[in-house]
């Protein structure tokens, strides 16, 4: 149980730094809408909902 939750602490840390880091980067991009990408953790460029993954 301690280790799910330091592993879940670890990721959460880690999408948040690259959401506040990356946070403008579909701005150039046509109207610049984004969204979410849970894994790999990324601003995906375009309208839609959260992913969970990249579709094949």
């Amino acid at each position: 149980m301690f280790w799910g939750f330091v592993l879940v602490f670890i990721y959460a840390s880690l999408s948040a730094s690259r959401a506040a880091v990356n946070h403008d980067a579909c701005r150039t991009v046509g109207d610049g809408s984004k969204h979410w990408r849970v894994y790999p953790p990324e601003w995906v460029c375009g309208h839609g909902g959260i992913e969970i993954t990249r579709p094949n």
